[in-house]
């Protein structure tokens, strides 16, 4: 391949055909630079070729020698390669008509060994690199032989560019000349990765060609119609969004990046990304435990957490600020973008909440879901990037479930990364460290509009009361000692279900035995009964036995249960002024939504009267199925609201929705009004029917309470 890319540039070197006047005088020389610079402007701010004076430089692909002279000008001390000897030999008697020194190499750009590590300045190439078979190779050979801080100066084609688009619809090609071997385009993620080494990487598009090709060619300037019609500015932002040239500006990387390092990605039981051996060993030396660094630390402890953290980059120490920097870089953003399908982040480089942490021996950090909002910057929390600074035994960090059920404990090792998003779901802390101090790097990643992943509503970091080790689904004596009578009982199951009170609790009666008198209450008031918060059913289940004894002829009353099964998926500030137990996301997520119609359909088969289910589930976010329910349902009246969703803003978007739809004599009841653990329904009551307008009424021997309206 080789030899046919050569050829190819030998048959036609770049740009050759630019001038009319005698072939490699001086003015044949001068023509081809003014015509690159007026069709191309970009090349001279790009290059900064001033900038470069005294400095070693080294082109890849030098073609026929026009910027190499310009650099060459400016007094650099310039190396040229070149694939294409035709070229080379352009390249060097140009120097020599212009009295210029330089130095040429007749080389493939993948092997580069001729040169020492560390030795350029800067490396420059203008759209060579990508007509090369291993660019890959071209760009690690790059990394080799820049000096420490040494800047490369790249630029390749781009794929989400208009020529790019012409070319896919065979109304373009690469180049001037037919037949390229090869021509690479690039996404600017891909030139992230590919530049993966390096540091400070900029990355700016530009040029279309909107000329003529024939006129072009007799040098007469003259637009295509679309271009020429189109407005200066609109043109000029085209070529920002979808020009052919990205120019690439980065540096040197100086031992600070692994070229290998591991990427482990699991997804049980939330997403989660580890990166092991991504930073030099080296950089982790320095002495974190100086009292001089923590001196001006913030100093967090309570029930949940003992921590110190330093929010200020610039008094971090040397290393660790070289590597904030780097994990707060544009490619590295990129790539967590990549990683986690989370696009648009921005970094906090205040770093609210992060920062270098400590966490002394027998620290611990409970279980919790991080803020999702801050308030500072208004923006919205959406991934986590813990980098570990040093070995420690314990301080395992600890995934849970929705069930805040422990899944999986991660070791703590010096210079790994772990990355996840920030939402309802990623359930975390760490377990208590059994010696020396766990010492961190903490940062948050950000965006501007609110995402699906981000909780519904802004809050606080929530904390979740872990569960002991000694617990299970049947803590309870009694219910132990039930659910042992129902399993070891001889009965059928039959007969079972029919002396259901055997083995049944005495609360779960009760609670029948109040819906029984709700029931009764809107006996003789029209309209459908609504529950707010399902769960496992037995409240719409209740109202449909009810409703088959006491009305079994009523065919105008429709059970609506509106749950959307996931359990808690977000609080609000109003939810928050406890310390109940109950309160983490996903408590009382039920999988029975399936059972609960089945069964309300199995009912329905006996009622003297054939009509639909009477339970109608419908599931989702209460806070939006409930205003689209209204809006489908015009005809609807409601003589029974049980709210018993726990929470504030379902709550009160339930009151605020059905209260109109419901006629005098209709009945609202509460589950949990007036409850410590759930103050969020009581500060719905409060907003929106207000405390003192409505007689609140309670049956005796039961948390539930009721007003009728």
């Amino acid at each position: 391949m080789e030899e046919i890319i050569k050829k190819y540039w030998n048959d036609r070197p770049c740009n050759i055909r630019h001038s009319s006047k005698e072939f490699k005088s001086f003015e044949y020389f001068e023509e081809i630079e003014n015509k690159r610079y007026f069709v191309e402007p970009h090349i001279k701010n790009f290059c900064e070729f001033k900038k470069y004076s005294n400095k070693k430089v080294l082109e890849i692909g030098c073609g026929i020698g026009t910027d190499a002279i310009m650099f060459a000008k400016e007094g650099c001390e310039y190396y040229g390669i070149e694939l294409s000897n035709e070229s080379l030999n352009i390249t060097k008697e140009r120097f020599k008509l212009y009295n210029l020194e330089g130095q040429f190499f007749n080389i493939n750009a993948e092997d580069m060994s001729i040169f020492k590590d560390n030795y350029f300045d800067l490396v420059y190439s203008f759209g060579v690199i990508h007509h090369t078979e291993n660019p890959e190779k071209v760009i690690d050979e790059i990394h080799r032989i820049l000096k420490p801080e040494g800047e490369a100066k790249i630029m390749l084609y781009s794929k989400d560019s208009w020529k790019n688009m012409m070319i896919n619809l065979n109304l373009d090609q690469y180049e001037a000349q037919s037949g390229c071997p090869i021509a690479y385009t690039y996404t600017k993620d891909d030139i992230y990765n590919l530049f993966d080494n390096f540091k400070d990487i900029n990355i700016n598009q530009y040029h279309i060609f909107p000329y003529k090709i024939e006129e072009y060619k007799n040098n007469e300037y003259i637009k295509v119609d679309y271009f020429k019609n189109m407005p200066d500015e609109i043109f000029e932002e085209l070529k920002n969004k979808m020009g052919w040239h990205l120019c690439i500006s980065c540096k040197k990387e100086t031992d600070l990046i692994n070229k290998f390092y591991n990427t482990e990605i699991s997804t049980y039981p939330w997403k989660h990304i580890l990166i092991s051996n991504l930073f030099n060993k080296n950089l982790f030396n320095e002495n974190l435990l100086n009292e001089n660094i923590w001196k001006d630390s913030k100093h967090f402890i309570n029930e949940y957490a003992n921590k110190k953290e330093i929010n200020n980059i610039n008094i971090f120490p040397e290393n660790i600020k070289k590597i904030t920097e780097y994990l707060i870089s544009p490619q590295f953003v990129r790539k967590i973008e990549k990683l986690t399908e989370i696009n648009d982040l921005i970094i906090d480089r205040n770093i609210y909440g992060g920062g270098i942490t400590i966490s002394n021996k027998n620290s611990y950090l409970n279980n919790h879901i991080d803020f999702n909002y801050n308030d500072d910057i208004k923006m919205y929390r959406a991934v986590n990037l813990i980098l570990y600074l040093n070995d420690v035994d314990g301080g395992e960090f600890e995934l849970y479930n929705l069930n805040n059920d422990l899944i999986k404990s991660i070791d703590i090792k010096q210079g790994n990364i772990l990355i996840f998003s920030s939402n309802n779901k990623t359930i975390h802390g760490f377990n208590k460290i059994k010696s020396d101090n766990r010492i961190s790097l903490n940062l948050w990643y950000y965006t501007k509009i609110k995402s699906n992943y981000v909780d519904y509503n802004p809050h606080r970091t929530i904390w979740i009361e872990k569960k002991n080790k000694s617990e299970n689904k049947l803590e309870n004596k009694y219910l132990d000692k039930l659910e042992n009578l129902f399993n070891s009982s001889y009965m059928k199951l039959s007969d079972k279900l029919n002396n259901f009170t055997l083995f049944t609790p005495n609360n779960v009666i009760s609670k029948f035995l109040v819906r029984e008198e709700l029931f009764k209450k809107i006996l003789n008031i029209h309209g459908s009964i609504v529950e707010i918060g399902v769960a496992n059913g037995i409240g719409v289940s209740s109202f449909q036995h009810l409703s088959m004894i006491y009305e079994p002829y009523n065919e105008h009353r429709p059970i609506y249960g509106f749950d959307n099964f996931e359990g808690f998926i977000n609080f609000t500030k109003e939810d928050l002024t406890t310390n109940s137990k109950e309160l983490f996301i996903g408590n009382y997520k039920s999988d029975s939504e399936k059972i609960i119609y089945q069964s309300g359909k199995i009912n329905n088969e006996y009622r003297p009267i054939k009509k639909d289910n009477d339970i109608k589930l419908i599931k989702g976010d209460i806070i939006e199925t409930v205003p689209e329910f209204i809006n489908k349902n015009n005809h609807l009246i409601v003589s029974l609201l049980y709210l018993d969703c726990d929470l504030y803003e379902p709550t009160k978007v339930a009151l605020k929705y059905f209260i109109n739809r419901m006629p005098k004599g209709s009945v609202i009841a509460f589950d949990e009004l007036a409850h410590n653990d759930f103050p969020g329904e009581t500060n719905a009551y409060e907003d929106i029917l207000g405390i003192r307008n409505y007689k609140l009424e309670r049956f005796e021997r039961t948390k539930v309470s009721y007003i009728v309206l």
